[in-house]
């Protein structure tokens, strides 16, 4: 019988090899058609694409039909596996007859050895399909063991599992996952099988929607009675279910996940290193559950709370910093799932000593993973009991503004620090203030160092008014201690920062608040600081500022009516510095300031008007935020607007480059003040109380000459300009002349006809800027800028100098300390030869220009009488036309009564000329 089989097999090999090279070449044919009717129906395929798609079917599918042969030879042919032919030993003993082996084990085993190439299985599960793999996984997971249809079914899903489509195949199979799972267990190779099942959940996606069976019998192995290791794999098949989809994520909590899950957690606390894998794959697994499952209830993830707690005890025990991380984001994820349930869990566990020690220690990963922790907790919303809630508060100060500390432990303290400000605690509003104290010390340190005397040590300069400011918002007491008013020989290059910090004006009202100063010394540091403006924004500068315009409310939707308007004045101050950086734009333009500057727009406020109107226009604009790319105007802090609702605004801004001539505007007219001034102080009405200058109607530039000459961009000009040392010290006059310059070719002054108008001091920061242009005239920009310098009017300008300069100087004898910049305005060589260059330029190029001259005394102090600041003869130079004005002394020169006023009568008349002849 043997004999004829064997006899026999040859010629049913090459008839049967025959037929079903031949059947799969007909059925390769009719899927090639079937399948590429559609690609070579398209217009597009050509005759060679078509033909060579066609060889490569016909290869695949004679391959195709090799293997299907090879499956059937070897099934039928009993020698295909195992050699029974008679064989003796060494000694010539009759070998023993081998086992019988089932069709089952010899299809098994042609699979197995097909399978190692990968060709061949991809070619198998086309053949196959779900049959096949339902064969294999029933095979290889039958209950008799060491068969060798179980072995052989074994490696090939082996072989399986190790390509990335096969592997998708037999893991979306349904109950293949957990009779793996099951075999891995008990079988004698189960290192190979978990190995492979776990090479293939990362390689392969998972299904979006996996049978309830598999998840149900998933969830009993997760308990952990079938060893750790499928424990661990168990686990890891749950977490990527849960990581592909909300459905998964939904059927785990449904079917009783988070309360295994809870059960699991609680017998893997305490168990040291051995069971730190397990608590990582919790962690990661309670993470997404609480995340993404829609129904968050069902979930009843306040179970976890604890057994996370006793984790991240272990985790502190273990000084392992990336399990610690991995359960302080899974508790920070139920915490931002927002149920009560959790929320009570937190508040009255032992969470807040634990986190307490990881700050204690000096390793960076426990401080970051404690940090993050508050971070979470804070933003989602958690009651801190009020020790916790000063403690974390002092403790993120001290950490956000400490130099050591590296970027990402900043941005953690940042968002903390913004959750706590913006929460319903009752001393959120205290965060906010005192980060705003804590960083006007900060940068106030960084000013420049002088020697007390030759034997003491050197000692930093902090200017007191801005440490008593500090104190102030902090509400603390008294400022800090260790301030020493510099000596008199210090110069003014010393002193340059520190004036800018302490220049400003004393204004009555809600100015005088506390939050206010400490908003306007904030500004002052960092007006012309790019690198300190972006600090602050990487600090958490924006949600402070939050907080603070909705101070009745925790930052979201409501409450800014309660913030007063010097506030909001500084707040926009801020906004239209920082919105030129792109690390603040995005935070300013989903943080839900947009609206709230459109509202400041409006408003009758010109100053807040002002602010927002920049910030909103470098938001808005379509260039480059940086300086030396952008061709939108750049309003750096200083320009403010005076029609800041103005059409040509918004055109220059929103399209740069690309502004129809109607909408481009004719002229620009700049207002540059002088001693004590700013832009809508000194350029105020007649009889306006000076706290009532930033109302839109109290300032004639923008209730008068706006709407008199609409084709004119008016804007304002400010810089430090105090009288006295003791107000603040102002840079160096020359200097802020060249840096105002820039300044005003950056907002795009120059590029069209432009008009100056200044009273006293601003006039000869003008004529300054002027004189430096026609130093470097070869330069494109100051060329174009001095090229379009179209008019000049100046209102009781010391062209020639004032007597009162002088005296002012000379009163540092007897204890007085003025300001530096009086030496500019003194009668001098200085003055001299300013007046000459200026006057040698306007008449070569015709230049209009109209001095205004005060004919009344001023009175400066109630204690000495009347004085004529600049007499006539300096205020009116031997160029252009003067007019004296009658009955007006030096501070009312630049504020005339009404239209009719011949201060602002002849000043409209000369802008409106200009406007004319550009149009021609």
């Amino acid at each position: 019988m043997n004999h004829l089989r064997s006899s026999a097999f040859p010629a049913l090999s090459r008839f049967g090899k025959s037929f079903l090279s031949a059947v799969g070449t007909v059925g390769g044919g009719l899927y090639f058609i079937g399948e590429d009717s559609t690609e070579r129906s398209t217009p597009n395929a050509s005759g060679y694409q078509v033909q060579a798609r066609f060889r490569s079917s016909l290869c695949q599918v004679a391959a195709a039909g090799t293997v299907a042969w090879e499956l059937v030879r070897g099934a039928f042919n009993p020698f295909a596996s195992i050699d029974c032919q008679a064989s003796t030993d060494n000694q010539g003993t009759p070998a023993e007859e081998p086992p019988e082996v089932t069709f089952a084990g010899k299809v098994a085993t042609v699979l197995a050895s097909l399978t190692v190439d990968s060709s061949c299985r991809d070619i198998l599960l086309c053949i196959g399909g779900s049959f096949l793999v339902e064969w294999l996984i029933k095979h290889a997971t039958e209950e008799e063991q060491g068969t060798i249809q179980q072995e052989k079914s074994q490696e090939t899903l082996v072989n399986f599992l190790c390509t990335g489509q096969a592997g998708k195949i037999v893991l979306s199979h349904p109950r293949a996952v957990p009779q793996l799972l099951l075999q891995a267990a008990s079988s004698s190779d189960s290192n190979r099988l978990t190995q492979a099942l776990e090479d293939a959940l990362e390689s392969a996606p998972c299904p979006n929607k996996v049978p309830q069976g598999d998840i149900q019998d998933v969830l009993t192995l997760v308990k952990g009675r079938h060893g750790a290791k499928i424990q661990h794999m168990a686990m890891l098949f749950l977490s990527k279910w849960c990581e592909a989809s909300v459905i998964n994520c939904q059927m785990v909590a449904s079917m009783g996940g988070g309360e295994v899950l809870s059960s699991v957690a609680k017998s893997v606390v305490g168990q040291g290193e051995g069971k730190r894998q397990m608590q990582c794959d919790l962690a990661r697994l309670m993470c997404t559950l609480a995340k993404d499952c829609p129904s968050k209830s069902q979930v009843m993830m306040e179970g976890w709370i604890s057994p996370l707690l006793y984790m991240l005890a272990d985790a502190s025990a273990l000084q392992d910093p990336l399990l610690a991380n991995s359960i302080v984001e899974a508790i920070g994820t139920c915490a931002a799932s927002g149920l009560s349930q959790v929320q009570e869990a937190l508040v009255d566990s032992n969470l807040w000593p634990l986190l307490r020690q990881f700050a204690g220690t000096e390793k960076l990963e426990f401080i970051t993973s404690a940090t993050r922790a508050i971070a979470s907790l804070s933003t989602e919303g958690i009651a801190f009991p009020r020790s916790e809630f000063e403690h974390w508060t002092k403790q993120l100060l001290e950490w956000i503004i400490s130099p050591e500390t590296d970027d990402r432990l900043a941005a953690l303290c940042s968002r903390a620090l913004g959750g706590l400000a913006c929460s319903s605690h009752a001393d959120s509003l205290h965060v906010a203030r005192r980060w705003l104290g804590e960083f006007i010390v900060a940068l106030s340190e960084s000013l420049p160092v002088y020697e007390l005397d030759t034997t003491a040590p050197s000692k930093q300069v902090v200017p007191s008014y801005a440490r008593y400011i500090a104190a102030e918002v902090q509400g603390l007491t008294s400022p800090s201690e260790g301030y020493s008013d510099p000596p008199d020989h210090v110069g003014e290059s010393v002193l340059y920062k520190a004036g800018q910090a302490l220049d400003w004006v004393e204004e009555d009202g809600d100015r005088g608040t506390p939050t206010s100063r400490a908003l306007r010394v904030l500004c002052d540091l960092v007006a012309d600081d790019v690198d300190g403006q972006k600090w602050l924004i990487s600090k958490g500068l924006l949600p402070m500022m939050q907080r603070l315009v909705w101070p009745g409310s925790d930052g979201g939707d409501g409450g800014a009516e309660d913030c007063p308007p010097s506030v909001q004045e500084q707040i926009t101050r801020l906004l239209a510095m920082v919105s030129r950086h792109r690390s603040a734009q995005k935070l300013l333009l989903h943080g839900g300031w947009v609206p709230w500057l459109e509202v400041g727009l409006g408003s009758s406020n010109i100053f807040l008007a002002s602010g927002c109107s920049k910030a909103l226009l470098h938001l808005r604009s379509d260039g480059p935020t940086s300086e030396a790319e952008s061709s939108a105007p750049i309003f750096h802090d200083g320009i403010q607007l005076f029609d800041p609702t103005a059409r040509h605004h918004w055109d220059l801004g929103s399209r740069p480059n690309q502004v129809s001539a109607s909408a481009e505007p004719l002229v620009d007219v700049v207002f540059v003040h002088g001693i004590r001034g700013s832009a809508f102080v000194t350029w105020r009405k007649e009889d306006t109380e000076r706290e009532l200058s930033s109302e839109l109607g109290s300032c004639w530039p923008s209730s008068w000459l706006a709407k008199d000459v609409p084709q004119a961009r008016l804007l304002g000009l400010e810089y430090a300009a105090p009288v006295s040392r003791w107000e603040g010290e102002s840079p160096p006059f020359k200097e802020t002349a060249h840096a105002l310059l820039t300044r005003l070719m950056d907002a795009g002054v120059g590029s069209r006809p432009l008009i100056f108008v200044a009273h006293s001091m601003g006039g000869i920061m003008v004529k300054e800027m002027l004189a430096h242009a026609l130093q470097d005239s070869r330069n494109a920009r100051l060329s174009e800028f001095l090229g379009n310098t179209q008019g000049l009017i100046f209102y009781s300008t010391p062209h020639h100098g004032t007597w009162l300069a002088d005296f002012a100087l000379n009163l540092k004898h007897i204890g007085a300390s003025p300001a530096q910049s009086l030496n500019f305005l003194k009668p001098g060589p200085y003055l001299v030869e300013l007046n000459r260059t200026i006057q040698e330029w306007s008449e070569s190029k015709g230049l209009p220009i109209l001095h205004f001259s005060e004919s009344e005394p001023t009175k400066l102090l109630p204690v000495i009488p009347k004085l004529l600041i600049v007499p006539p003869e300096s205020a009116c130079p031997a160029f252009g036309e003067s007019v004296r004005l009658v009955h007006v002394d030096h501070v009312r020169a630049c504020k005339p009564s009404d239209k009719e006023s011949i201060s602002y009568s002849k000043t409209m008349e000369l802008i409106r000329s200009i406007a004319k002849e550009v149009v021609g």
